[in-house]
């Protein structure tokens, strides 16, 4: 192995002995990678952050760090890739109707979004707060966003902004420590899909459902197929 690769061990090592010796205990690897990026010192645990910056200016550490922090990028995007995939998967199996649109990746994944429409996409995503909702530029399309904003007056969310007619936060990942341990995200994964259903994807998705439907019939692309009666409905119920 490389000389490199021994003076990572040798500094993460050393992370974790201050991380014990200033009682915060044994840390796990995202731990010791966040608290090696916080070189501000602005951390409440004051003399462990001043320690550490001193480790970090030691010998060639300074270099590592950058590399260990690259690392640190890649391993957490992995990671945030199977916690999305376990949450569609999840949403996939309790929604019927859940869309089947090409799926892509926010950037850094970070969620997940569903192109609906040139217009429209649905996203679900999140940093440290998870959240879902319809994203259509006001400024691009406003009669389409006003559209969408209309329709899902009902639908309980946030505010609305220029981006997204409709959003509405879930919960918060407030540990990405998580991310490491299967079972521990499988199961942070499927309160979350539970949570968002419960807070109204599946509304939202009616919703959708109904303005697409409305469109094609305004095209003359579905009139045949719709019973006059159903196609009422649908146009009160969206009006």
């Amino acid at each position: 192995m490389s000389d490199n690769y021994h003076n990572y061990q040798l500094l993460l090592a050393k992370a974790a002995q201050l991380y014990e010796r200033h009682g915060i205990g044994l840390p796990d690897p995202f731990n010791v990678f966040s608290s090696l990026k916080k070189l501000t010192g602005t951390d409440c645990r004051g003399k462990y952050m001043s320690d550490l910056k001193e480790l970090c200016l030691e010998d060639n550490n300074f270099v590592l760090i950058h590399d260990l922090r690259e690392a640190m990028r890649e391993v957490e995007t992995e990671l945030r890739k199977k916690m999305w995939d376990e949450i569609e998967s999840e949403l996939k199996s309790e929604i019927q109707y859940f869309p089947n649109k090409k799926r892509s990746y926010k950037k850094g994944n970070k969620g997940l979004c569903y192109q609906l429409s040139e217009s429209t996409s649905l996203e679900v995503a999140g940093d440290s707060a998870i959240w879902f909702g319809v994203r259509c530029s006001k400024k691009k399309y406003k009669d389409k966003y006003d559209t969408l904003k209309n329709a899902l007056e009902d639908v309980s969310g946030e505010k609305p902004d220029d981006d997204y007619p409709f959003w509405q936060e879930v919960n918060r990942l407030e540990d990405l420590s998580l991310l490491l341990k299967d079972a521990e995200r499988q199961k942070y994964a499927k309160k979350t899909a539970r949570e968002i259903i419960s807070k109204g994807l599946k509304e939202l998705l009616e919703v959708l459902e109904d303005i697409a439907l409305v469109n094609a019939i305004k095209e003359g692309e579905k009139t045949e197929l719709v019973p006059e009666e159903q196609i009422f409905e649908i146009l009160e119920r969206i009006s």
